[in-house]
Protein backbone atom coordinates (compact mmCIF):
# COMPACT_ATOMS: atom_id res chain seq x y z
CA UNK A 1 0.00 0.00 0.00
CA UNK A 2 2.97 2.11 1.03
CA UNK A 3 4.47 2.53 -2.54
CA UNK A 4 1.12 2.66 -4.64
CA UNK A 5 0.15 5.70 -2.24
CA UNK A 6 3.74 6.94 -2.78
CA UNK A 7 2.64 7.17 -6.17
CA UNK A 8 -0.04 9.53 -5.62
CA UNK A 9 0.97 12.24 -3.42
CA UNK A 10 4.04 14.69 -4.38
CA UNK A 11 7.48 15.29 -1.99
CA UNK A 12 6.22 17.63 0.23
CA UNK A 13 2.50 18.03 0.61
CA UNK A 14 2.77 16.40 4.24
CA UNK A 15 3.97 16.43 7.07
CA UNK A 16 3.64 12.67 7.07
CA UNK A 17 1.08 10.00 5.61
CA UNK A 18 0.20 7.18 8.01
CA UNK A 19 -0.39 3.67 7.44
CA UNK A 20 -2.16 1.12 10.15
CA UNK A 21 -2.71 -2.39 10.22
CA UNK A 22 -6.11 -1.82 11.84
CA UNK A 23 -9.21 0.10 11.67
CA UNK A 24 -9.69 2.50 13.91
CA UNK A 25 -5.96 3.32 13.08
CA UNK A 26 -4.09 3.85 16.11
CA UNK A 27 -0.90 6.26 14.73
CA UNK A 28 1.76 7.07 17.10
CA UNK A 29 3.73 10.43 16.93
CA UNK A 30 6.74 11.86 18.69
CA UNK A 31 7.58 15.61 18.96
CA UNK A 32 11.06 16.99 20.03
CA UNK A 33 10.78 20.31 21.93
CA UNK A 34 12.44 22.38 24.25
CA UNK A 35 11.33 22.80 28.19
CA UNK A 36 12.90 25.08 29.82
CA UNK A 37 17.08 24.47 29.20
CA UNK A 38 16.19 20.45 28.16
CA UNK A 39 15.22 19.04 24.81
CA UNK A 40 12.56 16.48 25.54
CA UNK A 41 10.40 14.32 23.20
CA UNK A 42 6.76 13.53 23.96
CA UNK A 43 4.81 10.71 22.13
CA UNK A 44 1.22 11.04 21.63
CA UNK A 45 -1.13 8.25 20.40
CA UNK A 46 -3.98 9.54 18.07
CA UNK A 47 -6.95 7.03 16.84
CA UNK A 48 -8.69 7.56 13.11
CA UNK A 49 -11.98 5.72 12.27
CA UNK A 50 -11.17 5.24 8.59
CA UNK A 51 -14.03 5.28 5.81
CA UNK A 52 -14.61 2.00 3.68
CA UNK A 53 -14.09 3.12 -0.07
CA UNK A 54 -15.31 0.60 -2.84
CA UNK A 55 -12.47 0.16 -5.72
CA UNK A 56 -12.84 -2.32 -8.79
CA UNK A 57 -10.46 -5.44 -8.92
CA UNK A 58 -10.17 -5.26 -12.36
CA UNK A 59 -7.86 -3.59 -14.40
CA UNK A 60 -4.73 -2.21 -12.53
CA UNK A 61 -5.70 -2.27 -9.17
CA UNK A 62 -2.68 0.30 -8.20
CA UNK A 63 -3.97 2.93 -9.72
CA UNK A 64 -7.61 2.12 -8.75
CA UNK A 65 -6.29 2.58 -5.47
CA UNK A 66 -4.99 6.32 -6.45
CA UNK A 67 -7.61 7.50 -8.06
CA UNK A 68 -10.37 6.36 -5.23
CA UNK A 69 -7.45 7.85 -3.18
CA UNK A 70 -7.14 10.95 -4.75
CA UNK A 71 -10.93 11.78 -5.34
CA UNK A 72 -11.02 11.38 -1.09
CA UNK A 73 -7.88 14.10 -0.95
CA UNK A 74 -9.75 16.56 -3.63
CA UNK A 75 -13.30 16.17 -1.81
CA UNK A 76 -11.65 17.08 1.63
CA UNK A 77 -9.72 20.04 -0.14
CA UNK A 78 -13.17 21.10 -1.66
CA UNK A 79 -15.12 21.19 1.53
CA UNK A 80 -12.71 21.71 4.17
CA UNK A 81 -11.16 25.09 2.08
CA UNK A 82 -11.91 28.64 3.13
CA UNK A 83 -13.23 29.39 -0.61
CA UNK A 84 -12.57 32.81 -2.46
CA UNK A 85 -12.75 33.78 -5.92
CA UNK A 86 -11.05 35.76 -8.50
CA UNK A 87 -10.95 36.81 -11.76
CA UNK A 88 -7.95 36.53 -13.97
CA UNK A 89 -8.89 34.19 -17.35
CA UNK A 90 -12.02 36.27 -18.23
CA UNK A 91 -11.86 39.77 -17.33
CA UNK A 92 -14.19 41.21 -19.52
CA UNK A 93 -13.69 44.32 -22.45
CA UNK A 94 -10.80 45.70 -20.11
CA UNK A 95 -8.91 43.05 -20.13
CA UNK A 96 -8.24 43.57 -24.07
CA UNK A 97 -6.17 46.25 -22.95
CA UNK A 98 -3.62 44.60 -20.03
CA UNK A 99 -1.82 41.49 -19.92
CA UNK A 100 -2.85 38.47 -17.17
CA UNK A 101 -0.84 38.98 -14.32
CA UNK A 102 0.56 35.44 -12.90
CA UNK A 103 2.09 37.72 -9.89
CA UNK A 104 -1.27 38.31 -8.71
CA UNK A 105 -1.91 34.14 -8.24
CA UNK A 106 1.61 34.19 -6.65
CA UNK A 107 0.17 36.41 -4.07
CA UNK A 108 -2.22 34.08 -3.04
CA UNK A 109 0.09 31.58 -2.23
CA UNK A 110 2.03 33.44 0.81
CA UNK A 111 2.17 32.07 3.81
CA UNK A 112 1.22 28.45 2.54
CA UNK A 113 3.37 25.23 2.15
CA UNK A 114 1.69 24.66 -0.97
CA UNK A 115 -0.40 25.04 -3.97
CA UNK A 116 -2.10 22.74 -6.04
CA UNK A 117 -3.04 23.82 -9.74
CA UNK A 118 -4.14 22.45 -12.93
CA UNK A 119 -2.25 22.69 -15.60
CA UNK A 120 -3.26 26.03 -17.18
CA UNK A 121 -2.82 27.70 -14.25
CA UNK A 122 0.19 25.83 -12.90
CA UNK A 123 2.27 27.24 -16.53
CA UNK A 124 0.67 30.71 -15.62
CA UNK A 125 2.72 30.30 -12.23
CA UNK A 126 6.04 29.84 -14.39
CA UNK A 127 6.22 33.05 -15.68
CA UNK A 128 6.46 34.82 -12.17
CA UNK A 129 10.08 36.27 -11.38
CA UNK A 130 11.60 34.06 -8.82
CA UNK A 131 9.67 30.76 -10.18
CA UNK A 132 12.06 27.81 -9.41
CA UNK A 133 11.38 24.80 -11.77
CA UNK A 134 11.77 21.44 -9.46
CA UNK A 135 11.33 17.69 -10.86
CA UNK A 136 8.50 15.62 -8.38
CA UNK A 137 6.86 12.27 -9.31
CA UNK A 138 3.39 11.42 -7.87
CA UNK A 139 -0.23 11.66 -9.75
CA UNK A 140 -0.28 15.45 -7.55
CA UNK A 141 2.91 16.44 -9.14
CA UNK A 142 5.51 18.86 -8.04
CA UNK A 143 6.36 21.28 -10.44
CA UNK A 144 8.25 23.98 -9.19
CA UNK A 145 8.82 26.63 -6.28
CA UNK A 146 7.74 30.53 -5.80
CA UNK A 147 9.62 31.59 -2.66
CA UNK A 148 8.68 29.02 0.33
CA UNK A 149 5.40 27.63 -1.38
CA UNK A 150 5.95 24.00 -3.37
CA UNK A 151 3.72 24.48 -6.68
CA UNK A 152 1.99 21.04 -7.48
CA UNK A 153 -0.44 20.09 -10.25
CA UNK A 154 -2.91 17.65 -11.16
CA UNK A 155 -6.16 18.28 -13.63
CA UNK A 156 -8.50 17.58 -10.69
CA UNK A 157 -7.76 20.68 -8.48
CA UNK A 158 -10.20 22.69 -10.58
CA UNK A 159 -8.81 25.85 -9.39
CA UNK A 160 -5.75 26.63 -6.88
CA UNK A 161 -5.99 25.28 -3.40
CA UNK A 162 -3.59 26.26 -0.75
CA UNK A 163 -2.34 24.43 2.39
CA UNK A 164 0.66 24.22 5.16
CA UNK A 165 2.35 20.13 5.80
CA UNK A 166 0.60 19.64 8.69
CA UNK A 167 -3.13 21.06 7.08
CA UNK A 168 -4.00 17.32 6.26
CA UNK A 169 -3.09 14.02 7.92
CA UNK A 170 -3.77 10.89 4.94
CA UNK A 171 -4.08 7.48 6.97
CA UNK A 172 -4.64 4.30 5.42
CA UNK A 173 -4.87 0.69 6.42
CA UNK A 174 -2.03 -1.44 4.88
CA UNK A 175 -4.26 -4.16 3.63
CA UNK A 176 -7.21 -3.77 1.66
CA UNK A 177 -10.84 -6.40 2.31
CA UNK A 178 -12.96 -8.45 -0.12
CA UNK A 179 -16.74 -6.34 -0.63
CA UNK A 180 -18.74 -9.15 1.17
CA UNK A 181 -21.67 -7.81 -0.91
CA UNK A 182 -19.97 -7.52 -4.33
CA UNK A 183 -16.90 -10.31 -5.49
CA UNK A 184 -15.66 -7.58 -8.47
CA UNK A 185 -14.63 -5.07 -5.45
CA UNK A 186 -12.07 -4.68 -2.64
CA UNK A 187 -12.59 -2.38 0.01
CA UNK A 188 -10.19 0.29 0.98
CA UNK A 189 -9.98 2.09 4.22
CA UNK A 190 -8.57 5.39 4.70
CA UNK A 191 -8.88 9.20 6.33
CA UNK A 192 -8.19 12.48 4.50
CA UNK A 193 -7.71 14.34 7.90
CA UNK A 194 -7.87 18.39 8.15
CA UNK A 195 -6.04 19.53 10.70
CA UNK A 196 -4.90 23.06 9.53
CA UNK A 197 -5.75 25.59 7.60
CA UNK A 198 -7.17 25.24 4.11
CA UNK A 199 -7.82 27.54 1.24
CA UNK A 200 -9.52 26.97 -2.06
CA UNK A 201 -9.38 29.81 -4.75
CA UNK A 202 -11.53 29.75 -8.09
CA UNK A 203 -10.31 31.36 -10.64
CA UNK A 204 -12.31 32.39 -13.50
Amino acid sequence: MESTINELFGDGLFSSVCFADENPARIESTEIKKEGDKIVEVSTVSEFKLSRIRVSKHGNISLNIRKAAKHEFFKTLRFMSDAEEIRYFNRGWRGFFSKRNPAKLAEKAKGFDWLIAPNSIADELEQVLGYEPMMGHGDIRLKGRIGSTLIFKSEDAEGIFLGMKDSVIPVFKRSMSDDPSDSKMSMLEMLIEKKGPLKKIWVH
